[in-house]
């Protein structure tokens, strides 16, 4: 008799479960905080909020106030623009490298430069490599109308050989959203 009520409870329970992530994941719209970001009330000559230890990368806990209802089954348009962020341009001095003939398992550095040529902050979201090999570092902070900054990409080639071809998409407010840099190389055995 034990033995019953523990299964019926654990069946009512797993009911219970099942009804509360189906309500959530279909039925129930959320609240979610969205960061103002630092550069929304951007002005020219003004300092980052960086400039104060005390402000977090999006600025002062006190600013992150803005909320949106988000219907689970709708999708989320996360352009600049649908987010209300100035797009800017941005001028790479070069969008391929040719890192030549290299060795296998070594690692090899090239740096990407960068102006921002528009008129706000370029704010770079993310930079990914096509594949685990190509690992680039950007820069965090806002880059303001007319400032410079880099792209260092790290190709780490390991047991590959032959020639190579790789990408890094890099995401910010620019008008076309993604920019992409290509490098290539020609991996050989070490010695050859």
């Amino acid at each position: 008799m034990n033995t019953d009520i523990k299964e019926i409870i654990k069946l009512s329970l797993l009911g219970v479960i099942t009804l509360t992530v189906v309500y959530a994941t279909f039925f129930k719209k959320e609240k979610r905080r969205v960061a103002q970001s630092a550069y929304s009330n951007y002005q020219p000559g003004q300092s980052s909020a960086n400039d104060n230890p005390s402000n977090s990368y999006f600025g002062p806990e006190e600013d992150l106030n803005v909320t949106t209802t988000i219907n689970r089954n709708e999708a989320i348009d996360a352009t600049p623009q649908a987010l209300d962020i100035p797009s800017t341009n941005v001028n790479f001095s070069e969008s391929s490298w040719d890192y030549g003939t290299l060795e296998q398992n070594t690692e090899n550095l090239h740096v990407f430069s960068f102006t921002n040529t528009g008129t706000n902050p370029l704010i770079i979201e993310n930079a990914e490599g096509s594949c685990g090999c190509t690992v680039p570092e950007y820069p965090r902070e806002p880059i303001p109308p007319g400032g410079s900054g880099e792209i260092k990409v790290k190709y780490s080639p390991g047991q590959q050989i032959g020639q190579q071809n790789k990408t890094v998409s890099i995401t910010a407010n620019t008008p076309d959203r993604i920019t992409t840099l290509n490098i290539s190389a020609l991996v050989v055995e070490p010695g050859s």
